[in-house]
């Protein structure tokens, strides 16, 4: 029976006393909690005289004691307690909750048989002094498959597994889903979800962050709430992506019609390869603007040689540098209002909308169907190419051959990205490679660039986080590309076009083009590879992160010990070799959250 007693008729028992001293800081954090909230957690109490003994809670009765001592509390403050009584279930599932030695599963089997017997869970909450939620999130363990919930009791699962599979109440489902993870050793939280969830959309996509949950419930829409985490699951795929092909079309529709372009699509599934990229006709800047570019230009280069020299003084080289700054952004201003789109541009040319990967919709403009350009005007997609085959690593030898793939294919994505600001490298690179094969023929310098001119396909490898950064910065490059030099199919006059370009716009041109051709692999598979990656100064860590998804689960224990031993100490060592791997691939994917730049030797 719960009630509230005041502390001054409250003693401790002989029978069953603890002493406050489990840990000096600990004890500190229990005073300030039942300062701050109060008592979150019933005494245990029995009648004894006209009193009452406390026979579970001893450490938080010394506490309030404490409390009561520096006159923080009055005497006779009224403390949550339980008091013994013939229910023999609620005193043993209260003695075993509040020592925290209770399994979780019997702790369902201890709450569902309340509510079996009439409790309500505000009622078991209160009972037990414990939050609603934890109530009910215990109760929802009984949608898991008995068999599961067998496995879970052995300890063959962990907690955070098991309530994995309750965003399902389909037994079999959920025993298809463990037998399918556990043959591929893969069974852990986030795996077991979306192996369940299958292809219903994540509540903090990209499209579910454009769309809003409020217009998709009313269109209809319904969502899979998870108890045990903060996600969302939108069940309606076809409802969900309509309704971004909707709110595109509208974005398209109002850019056509205050800019007045030929045609508009919209949608992820647009094939924009398939369009010419068609570059803004030059004009003239703003007078302003060009004469503070020049006079900024003429200072920096004045300034340029003593600073080369290091004979500035501290306060003046940063000022330089900051001068610098100031000229790059002028430089982007001064072309961005040297460049538009002229009417008879914009009567054969077209926008497409697309989603980027925050949920905002992002617009392509001056894209041209082929036969809609005149004369010299016709430009070529990014095209695809094959996929080169990597050489093996002696460096990773204990890791499998899928993951060394996978490995090289995030290292091949972020190198080419990267590459994008390296013009003068891009330049090199590729007179190297044709001097090389030219000058010594067969294959020589072909492990670096693929000499026959065809792209070398970007790889997303599983998870398909990679491609987030450094596939938007490819994909952004390419759309600022002037392709219109392409249309003719008279070689000649397709060259005099490509020669007639700003040279700017030709430096561009073959620094995209080298990117294409990049052949990345991880490294330690061939030098000249890792020569130029290491002269570009690749902060690979920028673009990709090991998580327990796409790395710590798809290695061995020992190579956990191996690569983090010496990192986490011999205590650590020790409770992952206890440990499930599902659990230590957990652990170490928390803990890489407080090592931002720790990679795998193969990058």
């Amino acid at each position: 029976m719960f009630q509230l007693i005041p502390f001054n008729h409250l003693i401790v028992s002989p029978d069953n006393v603890r002493t406050i001293s489990v840990t000096k800081q600990a004890d500190k954090e229990l005073l300030a909690s039942i300062e701050v909230e109060g008592l979150l957690q019933n005494l245990i109490v029995k009648p004894q005289g006209n009193r009452f003994a406390v026979v579970g809670g001893g450490r938080r009765f010394s506490a309030i004691g404490i409390l009561v001592q520096l006159k923080k509390l009055p005497k006779d403050h009224p403390v949550p307690c339980v008091v013994k009584s013939e229910n023999a279930t609620v005193l043993s599932t209260l003695e075993n909750v509040q020592r925290a030695a209770m399994h979780p599963a019997d702790e369902f089997r201890a709450f569902s048989k309340m509510v079996g017997e009439g409790k309500s869970v505000a009622d078991v909450a209160k009972t037990f002094g414990i939050a609603q939620k934890l109530v009910r999130q215990r109760l929802a363990l009984g949608s898991v498959s008995p068999k599961i919930m067998e496995q879970f009791e052995k300890d063959r699962l962990d907690l955070d597994d098991l309530m994995a599979f309750t965003i399902v109440p389909d037994h079999q489902r959920q025993e298809d889903c463990f037998a399918a993870l556990s043959s591929t050793h893969n069974l852990y939280e986030r795996a077991i979800r979306k192996w369940l969830t299958g292809e219903a959309i994540n509540g903090d996509s990209a499209i579910a962050i454009f769309v809003g949950a409020a217009a998709y419930k009313k269109a209809g829409g319904t969502i899979t709430t998870d108890l045990f985490s903060t996600a969302e699951y939108w069940n309606d795929t076809v409802l969900a992506h309509s309704l971004v092909e909707e709110k595109l079309m509208k974005v398209a529709s109002d850019v056509k019609a205050v800019e007045g372009w030929a045609w508009v699509q919209c949608g992820n599934a647009v094939d924009t390869s398939k369009f010419l990229s068609v570059h803004p006709a030059n004009i003239e800047p703003p007078a302003e603007l060009q004469a503070a570019y020049i006079e900024l230009r003429d200072y920096v280069e004045s300034k340029g040689e003593a600073y080369q020299e290091g004979s500035m003084s501290e306060e003046e080289e940063a000022d330089y540098d900051a001068k610098c700054d100031e000229l790059d952004e002028l430089e982007c201003q001064v072309e961005t209002a040297s460049q538009t789109y002229t009417e008879s541009q914009k009567s054969y040319c077209g926008i497409v909308v697309t989603l980027d990967a925050s949920g905002e919709p992002r617009i392509r403009r001056g894209l041209a169907v082929a036969s809609d350009v005149p004369a010299v005007e016709v430009g070529a997609g990014d095209g695809n190419g094959l996929l080169d085959v990597p050489e093996i690593s002696d460096g990773g030898r204990q890791l499998s051959q899928s993951l060394q793939d996978d490995l090289g294919g995030y290292r091949k994505e972020i190198v080419k990205a990267s590459m994008l600001r390296q013009d003068a490298l891009a330049l090199d690179v590729l007179r190297y490679t044709l001097c090389a094969q030219v000058l010594y023929g067969g294959y020589e310098g072909s492990g670096l660039l693929s000499i026959q001119c065809r792209s070398v396909a970007s790889f997303v490898p599983q998870g398909g986080e990679t491609g987030s950064r450094a596939a938007d910065e490819l994909s952004e490059a390419f759309e600022k590309l002037n392709t219109e030099w392409v249309s003719s199919r008279d070689p000649e006059v397709r060259l005099q076009a490509f020669l007639a370009l700003p040279e700017k716009m030709k430096r561009s041109l073959t620094t995209y083009c080298v990117t294409q051709l990049l052949q990345v692999n991880i490294k330690g598979s061939n030098k000249a590879q890792d020569g130029v990656i290491d002269s570009m100064g690749v902060q690979f860590h920028d673009y990709w992160r090991p998580t327990a998804e796409n790395y710590f689960s798809r290695i061995t224990k020992a190579v956990m010990v191996e690569q983090f031993g010496g990192l986490r100490g011999p205590e650590w060592v020790a409770s992952c070799d206890k440990a499930k791997k599902s659990a230590a691939a957990a652990d170490l994917d928390g803990w890489m959250k407080e090592q931002p730049q720790w990679m795998p030797e193969q990058f």
